[in-house]
């Protein structure tokens, strides 16, 4: 998560001095100004489900295995930031306060995430 909210932090010193755009960052969908944010993330996401799969395809663990699933749930973690990001960082700074947000140890995993990412059990 440091890695995470290091990288937001970069981004935002390099915004802030462009008239609108921290008011951009905080209230619209998809801010153009968060774009390599949100690349970040989608390339976080990537390597912890290409770890995963990894895992299950040369050890031949099962989905739900703890060295597996960790790495799922990571993935997934990290979508789940960027979908946030992606209202607004007021949405994204709130989910996080509220503690909605969790990487490691993230026990949602949408329905859909096995099939959209090709995972077999």
């Amino acid at each position: 998560m440091s890695s995470v909210l290091g990288k937001l932090r970069a981004m935002m010193s390099s915004v802030i001095p462009i008239p609108g755009a921290y008011n951009n960052v905080m209230t619209q969908t998809a801010s153009p100004y968060l774009a390599r944010f949100f690349e970040y993330l989608n390339q976080c996401a990537g390597k912890e489900i290409a770890i995963g799969i990894l895992l299950q395809k040369f050890n031949g663990f099962a989905r739900d295995h703890i060295l597996v699933s960790r790495h799922y749930r990571l993935g997934a973690g990290y979508l789940q930031l960027r979908f946030l990001a992606m209202q607004g960082l007021n949405s994204f700074y709130a989910a996080l306060t509220e503690n909605y947000a969790i990487l490691e140890g993230n026990r949602f995993v949408p329905g859909t995430f096995y099939t959209d990412f090709n995972i077999p059990e």
